[in-house]
């Protein structure tokens, strides 16, 4: 069996025109009007003999599962990669385009994306090299905090300095013949919506400015970002007791931080021995909560009450649930017990990553820290299923929950 470790590396620019609409924020109500920073995709194949692993990261807010199938499909085609080999991955930065399958989504946009991406993985695997791999973490809280907060109104969206965060920093790191680093994968936990809802500029937040000063510190690298189990975790950017919009200063002082520690674990890196490269993926039954289930009108009416963020004042994306829902009751479909979301796992020697389909809860991936050695948590994973809460979370409420 070949003993050698192999690795190729690609960025492309996947910005979308000015004029198209922002996700991630509900109360913004006009179109992009300005790149302040262009986002970027990325694109790893890591290879030993016949073994093969694709990382695909980007500065997008999230991909969907008939996305995921379809550039799966294709970089297939065109490749004959297996769709097991292919973990994709989104920063989940609040200003870049709408993903979903929404009116205000650009198909054109979505199929330039898609032929990107399996571009791009075919372009990584022509430019693989001989390297060694090393591995590396360190900690740091860049400003981030919980943002469930119980009152006595309920769990409210609130900063809470006692919540749970992972300051975990993972790197695996990729060095040329000159023992150069020419591929930098690094994770960190924390929702890019460091940016105020009230800016309509395209930017891949503070994850898009820790690659841009890694690539600066280390020229001719890549650096690739994922996001891990963030789905109460925040930057804490706060007024009074509540939290506020930052500003482009914020992602700038927060990205340089997150690469500074980057540094450090690259420079504290050890060689790690890659014995094998493995795969594998699952569909999973992620299973409902059956006392928010909605059977008839009734119980659609007691869920809505309960569960609303506030009672006098439903959210928006809580009002476009109960007319779904009630569409469905209209319409007699039949109620599933449960989300199907896809697990993946891949081993690059004795490291584990594990892409997760959604805004995973912190606590979550701390567990699964706890339980699993050299574990790297990716959210965002082939597809999003909105929130992905903790149990006790469920019962609590909060946004996390209705979400």
């Amino acid at each position: 069996m070949e003993d050698k470790i192999f690795a190729g590396a690609v960025k492309t620019d996947v910005t979308p025109p000015v004029g198209y609409i922002l996700q991630g924020h509900s109360d913004r109500n006009k179109p992009s009007q300005k790149v302040h920073d262009p986002l970027l995709l990325k694109v790893l194949s890591i290879r030993k003999g016949k073994e093969r692993a694709i990382l695909v990261t980007s500065d997008l807010v999230a991909f969907y599962p008939e996305f995921v199938t379809e550039t799966r499909n294709e970089i297939t085609r065109i490749t004959g990669i297996k769709k097991e080999q292919v973990l994709l991955t989104a920063s989940h930065t609040h200003t870049g385009p709408v993903m979903g399958n929404e009116a205000t989504a650009l198909p054109e946009y979505l199929s330039f994306l898609r032929f990107k991406i399996a571009g791009a993985v075919k372009e990584a695997v022509l430019r693989e090299e001989p390297v060694r791999v090393k591995y590396g973490r360190g900690k740091i809280n860049i400003g981030i905090i919980n943002r469930r907060k119980k009152t006595a109104e309920g769990v409210r969206m609130m900063p809470n300095p006692k919540g749970p965060i992972d300051e975990d920093v993972a790197l695996i790191s990729f060095e040329n013949a000159a023992q150069k680093p020419m591929a930098l994968f690094f994770n960190y936990t924390c929702h890019p919506t460091t940016l105020s809802s009230d800016i309509y500029q395209i930017s891949g937040d503070y994850p898009g400015v820790a690659q841009r000063e890694l690539e600066k510190f280390y020229p001719g690298v890549i650096a690739l970002f994922s996001n891990g189990c963030c789905g109460d975790v925040r930057p804490a950017i706060i007024k009074g007791n509540e939290f506020a919009g930052g500003t482009f200063a914020d992602i700038e002082r927060m990205g340089k931080l997150l690469a500074a520690e980057v540094i450090q674990a690259q420079e504290k890196a050890e060689l790690l021995q890659v014995n094998e490269i493995k795969s594998r993926s699952e569909m999973f039954n992620f299973p409902f909560n059956q006392k928010m289930m909605v059977r008839d009108k009734k119980s659609l009416e007691k869920v809505f009450r309960q569960y609303s963020y506030d009672k006098n004042k439903p959210l928006e994306h809580e009002i476009a649930w109960k007319k779904l829902w009630w569409k469905k009751l209209q319409n007699g479909e039949k109620i599933p017990d449960a989300e199907i979301g896809e697990l993946q796992v891949l081993k690059i020697g004795k490291l584990t990553i594990v892409g997760l389909p959604g805004e995973v809860m912190v606590e979550i991936g701390l567990k699964l820290k706890k339980a699993v050695k050299d574990i790297i948590i990716a959210g965002y994973a082939n597809g999003i299923l909105d929130y992905i809460p903790t149990s006790s979370a469920l019962k609590e409420g909060g946004y996390e929950a209705t979400s």
